[in-house]
């Protein structure tokens, strides 16, 4: 499982690809439900020239993703610590497979958008 740790929180990230479907090589939740969740990473394109470009797979390529969303709510809401900012990204993160958080994605998809949303709002990050 890649694993994404900061300052004391941990978010544990597992892959999708572009339907959002789990490959059978990625990690589940399982007992992580409250920290994990999931992003694209699965034939991700990389190290193009003017030619070709190179798609590579894996939860290492994953994590980015969800280290990028935790880093963009901090830039945008310096105020916020990273356990905050974690807890945006995993608390908005979109619903996949079973209702609700579930032992395979988690909290579900990385959802920046919404995370940037959710920490505009002062009542619900104040109390993470």
């Amino acid at each position: 499982m890649t694993v994404l740790c900061m300052f004391g929180s941990v978010i544990a990230v597992g892959a999708v690809n572009y339907r959002s479907e789990m490959p059978g090589w990625s990690n589940r939740a399982g007992k992580s439900i409250d920290a994990f969740l999931v992003a694209p990473g699965q034939r991700i394109v990389t190290d193009c020239d003017t030619r070709f470009c190179t798609l590579v797979s894996g939860t290492s390529f994953a994590v980015p993703y969800a280290a990028g969303a935790v880093a963009l709510v901090m830039q945008a809401h310096p105020e916020l610590s990273a356990r905050q900012a974690a807890a945006v990204v995993l608390k908005s993160a979109r619903d996949l497979g079973k209702r609700g958080p579930d032992p395979i994605f988690g909290q579900g998809l990385v959802d920046i958008g919404r995370a940037m949303r959710l920490a505009r709002r002062p009542a619900p990050v104040a109390a993470l």
